[in-house]
This record gives C-alpha cells, structure tokens and sequence, in this order.
C-alpha cells in the first residue's frame, strides 16, 4: 500500500525511518535533501502512514472482517487511478472501500476533484466507498463518500454524530465523566515494581489506582492476588493519554518514589482507542507503533494478543460502568425496534 505523492512513495519514507536511528543528524539532513523532502514534510508524511496502520490493525482486532486487502498504489499515478487504501470483506457479507486520512487539525478536507475521482474509482468497480478520518491527533470517524460529497469535502468534529463508525464496523463510544488515575513509580530496584510498566525518567509502576466519578475502581500492586488485572493497566492507556493532556501533577515523594496524578472531566473515547493505545505502550520486542505490531504478527507465528472481545470483556467488568455514547441515528434506530 501506497499513499499517493507523486514520486515520493511510501518505501522511500520508511526506508528513511528505518535508517534514521542509526544516522547522524547530518546525515539524516543529507539523505532527506537527496530525496527531496523537508523534515516538516517527512515528519507529516509518517504521521499519516502510521495512522494508516494504526486504522488497518485495528480492523483486525475487530474481528469481523473476513478479508483485509490492501491496495498498492505504487503505479497508480502512472495510469491515472484514484484507487483507495484498503479493500474489506465483512463477515456478514458486506465489501467495500476505505481511503484512511489524518490531521492534527480540527478539521479535514479534501478536494471536490480528487474526491469525485475516488468515487468514479469506486462506482466502476461496483464498490462502496467510505473515508476512515482521525481528526485532532486521534478522533476517528467513518463516512460513505457522499456525505463528504455534501458537505464540500469537510469533516469536523460535530459530524460524529453522523460518523458509521457504529453502524458498518460496529464501534461503540463511551463517556467517561470524572475519572482519576493515581500512579506511584520507584526507580529503586526492588520487588515490589511492576515489571515492564516503565515511565521515563520516573522508574517502573509501583502501584495504579483508578477512580470513577469519585468510586475506586480498582487498585493495582505487585501482589499475587492483583497480577489478573495488570492488563487493565494496558486497557486505560486511552484514558490516561486523555487525561495526561487534561490535567497532570507529578509530585516527588523522595526515596526514589514519585506520584502522578492525572484526572479527566468529559472524555468520549471510541473501541479504537482502547485497542491501539496499548500497542505505544508496549515497550516489549521492539513494539510501538501500530506497523511494528503487524510486522511482528507477520513475521512470526504469533496469534494477536488481544482483540475487541478482551476490551469489552473488561470495560463491562468496570463498577461504575462507563456511558454507552448513541449517535442521534443510533438512538433513531432503537426507537424503531
């Protein structure tokens, strides 16, 4: 799979990624002038790739597709084809289009040319198209092509109320109101750490509490009777992500301890943050990014670590339970039943 850019291709900008560890900054310089990108432009360019994957692993985890093929557009330009990212095949039947697009912004556009040009793609192949959008450094949403088409190529943040996200692909929203998360870290090297949550400068996690519209919801040490939950401490990476942002206080308790205090107000948070944020969080086999996580399940016989079932099996453990988020249309269709 290709993003189309001219010449400047996909392989190029992740050779240059690759490589980019092992090279001086100079060098790196000299290598991105050779090939014609700027470090602004290079470092946009692999947000959006990494965005890309980040979408089409998510797809697997979702666990209904029956087929996933992504479209390589290497060549397109050459025979003057708009076709999109990634073709799906849903278990129950349903195959479409999907073109993947990311901003940091507000908001995204596209232009009435290259969008008509996509749907002509897809309309001669018999095809639905729909446009997978993050907004905002991360907020996905899901629309068919015409409602791009009506609202002049323009997605903002108050089109979630007509995204499908729920409808095609099944992905449920929650409203987590007033949450809290209180986070001890030790840089001693001692037992009683939690191995592999690591938190740099601070040291590794000595113990997570999770508070819930001012309820505990749960308290995690390197106790025997806790290790069950330690993959809650993966789940809420979403949460916590959201609140670092929020409203974060990091107080040094000496002896090596340090509390963060991280607190949340009003966030809405799709399926598709609490399946990928975990993977930055990692920090095992060289795994952070949604590409390096494929790349792994590709190279190896190793079966996906967990999918949407293991998500929802443990947001419906939660006491108080997080708000299930409807769309107008959702509430629209369970009124009809």
């Amino acid at each position: 799979m290709v993003i189309r850019m001219g010449e400047k291709k996909l392989d190029k900008l992740l050779a240059l990624e690759t490589l980019k560890s092992s090279l001086s900054q100079e060098s790196f310089d000299s290598l991105l002038d050779e090939l014609g990108f700027t470090q602004a432009e290079f470092d946009r360019r692999m947000k959006g790739i990494y965005k890309e994957y980040d979408f089409i692993l998510a797809l697997h985890m979702l666990d209904i597709c029956d087929s996933i093929t992504l479209i390589d557009e290497t060549y397109s330009s050459v025979f003057d084809v708009y076709s999109s990212d990634v073709l799906v095949s849903l278990k129950n039947g349903k195959k479409f289009l999907i073109e993947i697009k990311s901003t940091n912004d507000q908001s995204y556009s596209i232009s009435m040319g290259n969008l008509n040009n996509r749907i002509n793609y897809a309309n001669k192949n018999g095809l639905e198209l729909y446009f997978a959008i993050s907004i905002a450094g991360g907020f996905w949403m899901l629309f068919e092509s015409s409602y791009l088409l009506n609202n002049g190529g323009k997605i903002k943040i108050d089109d979630f109320h007509n995204t499908k996200l729920r409808e095609i692909l099944n992905i449920k929203s929650y409203a987590f109101l007033n949450y809290e998360f209180i986070s001890i870290f030790s840089t001693r090297a001692d037992k009683h750490v939690i191995k592999g949550y690591y938190f740099d400068p601070y040291g590794e996690l000595s113990s997570e509490e999770f508070k819930y519209n001012g309820k505990r919801v749960y308290k995690i040490k390197n106790r025997e009777k806790d290790k069950s939950d330690f993959i809650k401490l993966f789940l809420f990476e979403a949460l916590k992500d959201r609140s670092s942002n929020e409203n974060q206080s990091i107080k040094d308790l000496g002896s090596g301890l340090t509390k963060i205090t991280e607190v949340g107000t009003n966030q809405c948070i799709s399926e598709l943050e609490f399946l990928l944020s975990p993977i930055k969080h990692l920090y095992r086999n060289n795994i952070s990014s949604a590409k390096e996580y494929l790349d792994n399940l590709k190279d190896s016989d190793k079966k996906i670590d967990y999918n949407i079932h293991t998500i929802r099996y443990l947001l419906s453990t939660l006491k108080p339970s997080p708000i299930e988020i409807f769309t107008q249309k959702d509430l629209e269709k369970k009124r009809a039943y």
